[in-house]
């Protein structure tokens, strides 16, 4: 039961974005608020079960963070995972001085160490790339978009 993580109980309050597989017990949460002057993080929590004399036992929502590297981002504002888990994909609007934004990609290749490339950002000043995400089933594509009609980008 997700409410029984002490680590997503505690961001909760300053949650904006959320997304979960559809194969395993794995949770993306965007905070882009997460303290005054923080850069916002996303955080990915994943739950196993093992079986072990024939009872499965449910480990605790085990977190991994990834931060924005400057204030005022609001990273995390959108994150979205792939089925299976393996590919996180998180908006940050405000990223640069001008608000032309920002989305970054992650791969879960042990613990979620390593960024894919250097991200895609927005091309003109308060675009607010990467208000809004989505990424397919299979991690080989997403969209992110701007608000307003007609913006939005297949990667």
């Amino acid at each position: 039961v997700l409410d029984d993580s002490a680590h997503l109980r505690s961001v909760s309050l300053k949650t904006i974005s959320l997304s979960a597989t559809s194969q395993k017990d794995i949770v993306a949460i965007g905070a882009p608020f997460n303290v005054t002057s923080a850069p916002g993080y996303a955080a990915v929590l994943e739950s196993t079960v093992t079986n072990i004399g024939g009872v499965d036992v449910r480990s605790p929502w085990g977190p991994y963070f990834f931060a924005a590297v400057n204030e005022d981002q609001n990273f995390g504002w959108s994150v979205s995972l792939s089925n299976s888990g393996n590919y996180l994909v998180v908006g940050a609007p405000y990223s640069s001085t001008n608000n032309q934004g920002q989305v970054r990609i992650y791969n879960n290749n042990n613990n979620w160490e390593k960024e894919i490339g250097v991200g895609v950002a927005g091309k003109v000043g308060s675009e607010l790339f990467g208000y809004s995400i989505a990424i397919d089933g299979s991690g080989n594509r997403f969209v992110a978009g701007s608000p307003g009609p007609d913006k939005a980008k297949v990667y």
